[in-house]
């Protein structure tokens, strides 16, 4: 992992798809998806609005599609002043943690097809994309608890900095929203109960892939 802010900021899914893309760069000819996401960012590009639709359509009704990319196309659809119908809107995706520490952030994210990340401080990451019982039970379990929150957090900027405290991201088709709370009102915070259900995710995602050597 050569750069763990950069790899932390795709956490939240939430970039303008030639952002994206510039990220990318190394990375093997884009295919599925991923090119057709490459075609619509070069249509948007070059003015061609309504192909770029076409194509960003054509993603999100991909059965089965990968959460992170459903978000980004959605981003890019709402940049084009198309949004989701309401009920979808209101839907969470995704949700990530940020919780400073002494040495800087720890970040967990977990998605609603069964995939998770996770930063410590120190630099370790995880990066989990296999379908496994347990742990999809427990981001379920995170979803689950954090849809009481919905209509209480603010709509989040692409500032995904933490100084202090711990911050909650919800990630919708509709935009990203996000509360805040500092580590000494943690205990009278509506976010306490994400942050422990999460911490339960985190400790299941740490064991699962220490006995797998995939943390990286």
């Amino acid at each position: 992992m050569t750069d763990i802010a950069q790899f932390t900021e795709l956490f939240f899914a939430d970039q303008a798809i030639d952002d994206l893309l510039a990220l990318q760069e190394g990375e093997p000819e884009p295919d599925g998806d991923w090119k057709l996401l490459a075609e619509a960012a070069s249509h948007m590009r070059q003015g061609e609005a309504k192909q770029a639709v076409k194509l960003l359509f054509q993603v999100v009704a991909t059965p089965d599609i990968e959460t992170r990319i459903l978000l980004w196309s959605w981003t890019a659809l709402r940049h084009l002043g198309l949004h989701p119908q309401p009920r979808e809107a209101e839907e969470i995706k995704g949700i990530v943690v940020q919780v400073a520490v002494e040495n800087g952030i720890d970040a967990l994210a977990a998605y609603v097809d069964g995939t998770a990340r996770y930063v410590n401080h120190s630099g370790k990451a995880i990066v989990w994309d296999i379908p496994d019982v347990p742990i999809m039970n427990a981001i379920s379990r995170l979803l689950e608890c954090s849809k009481d929150h919905r209509r209480i957090v603010d709509v989040a900027s692409t500032d995904h900095t933490v100084s202090e405290g711990v911050r909650v991201t919800l990630l919708t088709l509709d935009g990203n929203r996000f509360a805040e709370a500092a580590i000494n009102s943690l205990a009278m915070s509506p976010i306490n109960q994400v942050l422990s259900v999460g911490a339960e995710l985190m400790a299941n995602l740490i064991k699962r892939s220490e006995s797998m050597n995939q943390i990286i």
